[in-house]
């Protein structure tokens, strides 16, 4: 249609999304701060220095790779470095997971475990859960198509636009009862629970006091243990 203009490479407040929904005779959707236009095959600016491939073209780079691949409806691109924080943040959760699923069906996955959100989306989580049922497709690295946790750190904070685009296909995912997305800024942990089908419940834990109750695997982490041998400056954001 003629009248659907295209958003800006910015973030937006929710206001700014309705008005712009309002204005336009398309139909928009609003990410962690980004306005999509549903259907139109928009790509936030992370991805637009990625590699253009099939899935065939994505497979087959990332099993003769010695870096991890992401794809993105087409475009293949290189998971980014963890800083020595975020390092810190995921080895505390692998810890913690470890010890807890010792003697059960439940295993923990650090980015070794591919994720297919869906035909066009496919993912390595920072780190998953599954369980006895889980499935595995014949590929090299092992892909998964219904884990039950997925956790992301965003380095860019938890407005990270890519974590966001990348949350919503997660949640797409039936199988999958807890998205936690952490900070390794501040502490900081955003945690989504499933309610049921399309319905969330979002609750941000912010502060070493509070616990990320993860009910669909009867697991509580303390946020102190999240962020165990991490020093924050006095002053900082998110």
């Amino acid at each position: 249609m003629e009248n659907c203009p295209k958003p800006e490479d910015r973030f937006y407040t929710v206001e700014e999304y309705l008005a712009f929904d309002e204005a336009s005779e398309c139909k928009n959707e609003y990410f962690h701060g980004v306005i999509v236009p549903m259907g139109d095959g928009y790509v936030p600016e992370p991805f637009l220095t990625s590699t253009k491939g099939t899935v065939e073209d994505y497979f087959r780079l990332d099993s003769n790779s010695d870096i991890r691949h992401e794809y993105f409806s087409g475009d293949i691109v290189a998971k980014e470095d963890n800083s020595p924080v975020c390092l810190t943040v995921i080895g505390n959760l692998v810890k913690h997971f470890t010890e807890c699923f010792a003697d059960g069906p439940l295993r923990s996955w650090f980015q070794s475990l591919r994720v297919k959100a869906s035909s066009e989306h496919y993912f390595y989580p920072d780190l998953c859960v599954t369980g006895a049922g889980t499935e595995y497709l014949p590929t090299r690295p092992p892909t998964t198509t219904n884990p039950i946790v997925i956790v992301e750190v965003a380095p860019g904070g938890l407005d990270d636009i890519v974590r966001g685009w990348k949350l919503k296909h997660y949640r797409s995912l039936l199988s999958v009862q807890h998205c936690v997305l952490v900070s390794p800024n501040s502490p900081w942990v955003e945690l989504w629970t499933r309610k049921g089908i399309g319905r969330w419940d979002i609750v941000d834990l912010k502060g070493l006091d509070a616990t990320v109750d993860l009910l669909a695997i009867d697991l509580k982490i303390p946020v102190a243990k999240v962020y165990e041998g991490i020093e924050f400056p006095v002053k900082s954001k998110p």
